[in-house]
């Protein structure tokens, strides 16, 4: 085996529950069956999943790993391995050796058959250093008004990053305790705890405020919550390098003397107890919070009635959901028929509508799911030809109690399909003075879509560029930028550098975060200029690079699927740094096709930009490719500067030609220089009302074609000294040219 050696080298990676080999032979030949099989005590290998392109995995079974015929000097192959320890675990378990037994079959060049043996060791060196995190973010505060007096609510995110390298214990129980803050000198009432998320310990660990894993006390504000990491067959302790979110509902009830502002202090600790070692380590977080304005929707549900009114009250609603929640209410409603007029008739006007916020992002709502009578209060009052007429807001009768009503038990009982928020409820004459009890069930719902969007259509739509906002800072924070400087939405970037297109890999824990903060702050992220292609063109010369330049693109449309993004910007140019020519217009043209084609089984358009390059530099010449691919999912987005920038072009006829059409998904705004014989034109970071674009003239023009589409400022200012004055200057000015040309 000296010159045709075979070498097998395995290496464990406990906390990521690979196993990563490679199997080596120093001369031609192949293997032509081959086996791994991992033992060890108390353990087996659970399964294994989605080898890498170039492993050699045939399958598994129990613990024995199947490698196929190979051939070749180098095999690569990456095991992820679930695995599991039958019985009681210790730290002796934990680190002791696992061994991997490699048994193969070698055939030589010349024929010749050897059988390979090696036993490899896996030694899980578990370690205990750990740096945990903690920190704490008030995302709600709710001032309500009810009949029993103020109340005030505050929502608390914690979020513990766990301190674990790749070799750490896993954590036995993570302890969080907090002080809640006090107003006017009053604790929380009432304190709840739910698991925001959790990858660290057990992914589907409940928390229940009843259990014995949360306690508040308030008589002194503080507020304990543990939380175990168990172990059983068909779960794996977790990685390292996870963390916990808590989210903490404080309720005060009848707060005295509610100010419009408040400053709190917020003091967190965590502790993480590892598995079977007496060692703790421990975080700590302070700071403090100014509540000086409401902050998200109205929490919890309050709804109080008198015997002949359903009015009184106020429905508050509680909902962490990203979309829509939806829980059921019930009620009763007690008429004493002595008030009845002079008619006869029963006849309640409820008056409950959608409760929103008003100035806030959220909007509740009630409406009626069923309403029963006892079927013998009904007959001794109304007798049993009698009926009771349910009535809408617009005074249409939506049902009718009466004798061929369905019976529940002893009720007549009427399921409401109509979405109806207001019931009138009329009777027949009244045969005696009597009680009758109406029943009532309600759905409740609240949104937390924005109510500024559902209510005002007809609103400017107008957005940032990303490389307006500072550069190097969080999406989260850049998103409370966007909402700060006015700007309904933002325009991501996915430009040439590799900082940028890697964003094209963001993973999925990443995008629901983004998707979390922009449905809290109502902000949205419906475009994408996808300039990536500068560099990776689709009309390139070389293959390689055309390749390169569809992956990508294939990239950018899951990612905007996954992103929310409906519109995908790109640039319009077959070639940047190379020279251009029939063939690279011929390729840019087939990849287009192939591109529209991808983004269109997305419900994804492309719109190509009209550029600072002479390829497609206005609306005239990207009509020629739209009449090439006849697609309704290639638009253009034309850029106002880059349009007037070129001598040829009649911007405002342009504009006409593109509208016209049904061609535009979304306009740019910036100013450029223009076009000269002895000038090349300047189209990036020309200062407003410096340049060639006659903006009121502009937005007479579109106030003329009846545009209703997104504008888009586009600037350049994320490494200035103030970028965010900018931004906010740059607003106003453009706000005061779209009045001057009557836009607005």
């Amino acid at each position: 085996m000296d010159k045709k050696q075979v070498i097998l080298l395995l290496m464990f990676l406990g906390k990521d529950q690979k196993i990563v080999g490679t199997i080596s032979m120093r001369r031609d030949g192949y293997i032509q069956k081959g086996e791994i099989e991992i033992v060890g005590q108390n353990s087996r290998v659970f399964s294994i999943e989605n080898p890498n392109n170039n492993s050699v995995i045939e399958k598994v079974e129990g613990n024995k790993i199947t490698l196929n015929r190979f051939s070749g000097t180098t095999v690569n192959f990456e095991l992820p391995l679930k695995y599991v320890y039958e019985g009681n675990i210790s730290k002796d378990i934990l680190s002791n050796n696992l061994t991997a037994k490699f048994r193969a079959t070698y055939v030589s060049p010349e024929g010749n058959v050897e059988e390979v043996s090696k036993d490899i060791s896996l030694n899980i060196e578990w370690v205990e250093e750990r740096k945990p995190e903690v920190k704490a973010e008030i995302i709600k505060y709710v001032k309500t008004n009810t009949e029993k007096g103020n109340n005030v609510v505050i929502q608390t995110v914690i979020d513990v990053k766990n301190g674990a390298t790749t070799k750490n214990l896993p954590i036995e129980k993570l302890s969080v305790s907090s002080i809640q803050p006090s107003l006017e000198g009053k604790l929380p009432d009432k304190v709840n705890v739910s698991l925001l998320s959790t990858k660290g310990v057990n992914e589907e660990l409940p928390l229940d405020q009843k259990e014995e894993n949360v306690k508040y006390n308030n008589l002194d504000g503080t507020l304990n919550v543990d939380i175990e990491n168990k172990m059983s067959e068909d779960k794996t302790y977790a990685k390292g390098n996870g963390y916990t979110k808590l989210l903490v509902t404080s309720v005060y009830e009848n707060v005295q003397n509610v100010k419009d502002e408040y400053n709190v202090a917020l003091n967190v600790k965590a502790q993480e107890k590892l598995l079977n070692s007496d060692k703790a380590y421990n975080a700590e977080f302070t700071g403090s919070a100014n509540l000086s304005k409401p902050l998200g929707s109205l929490i919890s549900a309050s709804y109080e009635t008198d015997k002949t009114s359903m009015s009184k009250g106020k429905l508050y609603m509680n909902s962490i959901s990203n979309d829509k929640s939806e829980i059921e209410f019930n009620n009763k409603l007690n008429v004493n028929t002595s008030v009845a007029n002079i008619n006869g008739t029963i006849e309640i006007n409820d008056n409950l509508p959608y409760y929103n916020d008003n100035k806030q992002n959220y909007e509740s709502g009630m409406s009626y799911k069923s309403v029963s009578v006892s079927k013998q209060e009904f007959e001794n009052v109304l007798g049993k030809d009698g009926k009771l007429d349910l009535l809408n807001e617009k005074g249409q009768i939506i049902a009718t109690i009466d004798s061929s009503s369905k019976i529940e038990g002893e009720n007549y009982v009427i399921d409401l399909k109509e979405d109806t928020k207001i019931i009138n409820y009329r009777s027949s004459k009244i045969l005696k003075e009597g009680n009758i009890v109406i029943k009532e069930s309600r759905k409740i719902t609240t949104s937390r879509y924005p109510i500024n969007l559902l209510k005002d259509l007809n609103k400017l739509n107008l957005g940032i560029y990303e490389k307006a906002l500072p550069k190097d800072i969080d999406w989260i924070e850049r998103i409370h930028l966007v909402k700060e400087c006015g700007y309904d939405f933002v325009e991501i970037s996915i430009d040439e550098t590799d900082e940028r297109l890697a964003r094209l890999d963001w993973s999925d824990e990443e995008i629901n975060r983004i998707h979390a903060e922009l449905v809290n702050t109502g902000v949205r992220i419906p475009s994408m200029c996808f300039s990536g292609h500068r560099r990776f063109p689709m009309g390139s010369m070389d293959e390689k690079t055309r390749e390169k330049a569809m992956e990508l693109m294939q990239k950018a449309i899951i990612f905007a699927d996954k992103m929310g993004i409906r519109t995908i910007q790109m640039a319009g140019y077959d070639v940047y740094y190379e020279d251009g020519s029939e063939q690279t217009k011929k390729y840019f043209i087939e990849n287009l096709k192939k591109a529209v084609e991808w983004a269109s089984s997305y419900n994804i358009t492309l719109s190509i930009e009209i550029m600072d390059h002479p390829f497609i530099n206005s609306i005239t010449k990207y009509m020629e490719y739209a009449e090439i691919i006849k697609s309704p999912w290639l638009k253009v987005y034309p850029d106002v500067g880059n349009l007037t920038a070129w001598p040829e072009n009649d911007t405002l006829k342009e504009l006409e030609l593109g509208i016209k059409n049904g061609e535009i998904t979304g306009i740019h705004l910036k100013d450029t220089l223009a076009v000269t014989d002895s000038f090349p034109g300047k189209f990036k970071e020309v200062p407003f009302g410096e340049g060639c674009v006659d903006f009121p003239k502009v937005f007479a023009k579109l106030k003329e074609l009846n545009y209703k589409g997104p504008f888009l400022i586009e600037m350049w200012t994320e490494k200035s000294d103030n970028p965010i004055e900018e931004v906010k200057k740059a607003k106003e000015w453009m706000l005061g040219k779209m009045r001057e040309g009557g836009f607005i």
